[in-house]
């Protein structure tokens, strides 16, 4: 599977079109040509890689799911820690929710069926699409989140920065 993803953004210098080739679930830094009011243009890409950082990362969180579990960590902490990883408690108790980041709202066909699986054997089986353009996780339990973050990975997602006072998602239009 191919994908062309073209994001605009509004830049201080005015706004700046950047784009893309997701090629076998991967962002290639190879230039993309689109047309720019009848003629071609010639794009630099841009990438969308993980942070190496976040396989550590998840298996921080597995921690301290165990240490919550076992009453050693308290909801406080465990809140300031799950919330800028994309994991938010539902109104509903016991309930959560993860946030996958999806950058420009764009996603391979393998990732979306990857989500759909972690939806189907972790949450409500039903994908939430957010005004951000990122997908929402609903009716997970807390032992299942680090699971849920490692098979995001594997797919080549995550869900940090979903949540908390972190950079939001940007929209993106190609016609924007």
């Amino acid at each position: 599977d191919v994908a062309y993803v073209i994001v605009s953004l509004a830049e201080p210098d005015g706004p700046q079109t950047r784009a893309f080739e997701v090629r076998d679930d991967i962002a290639h830094e190879t230039p993309v040509i689109i047309e720019t009011e009848g003629s071609p243009a010639i794009m630099t890409s841009t990438t969308c890689r993980l942070p190496p950082e976040l396989a550590q990362d998840i298996e921080q969180h597995a921690q301290d799911v165990d240490r919550f579990l076992k009453g050693e960590l308290s909801a406080s902490i465990l809140k300031s820690r799950r919330v800028p990883r994309g994991i938010y408690e539902q109104r509903r108790n016991g309930a959560y929710m993860v946030r996958v980041r999806v950058p420009g709202g764009a996603i391979a066909a393998a990732q979306a069926r990857a989500l759909a699986g972690v939806a189907s054997r972790y949450g409500s089986g039903i994908l939430h699409a957010t005004t951000r353009q990122d997908i929402q996780i609903h009716d997970v339990q807390i032992d299942q989140t680090p699971a849920i973050l490692r098979e995001l990975f594997r797919a080549g997602l995550t869900s940090k920065g979903g949540g908390g006072n972190t950079v939001r998602n940007i929209t993106a239009c190609p016609y924007a």
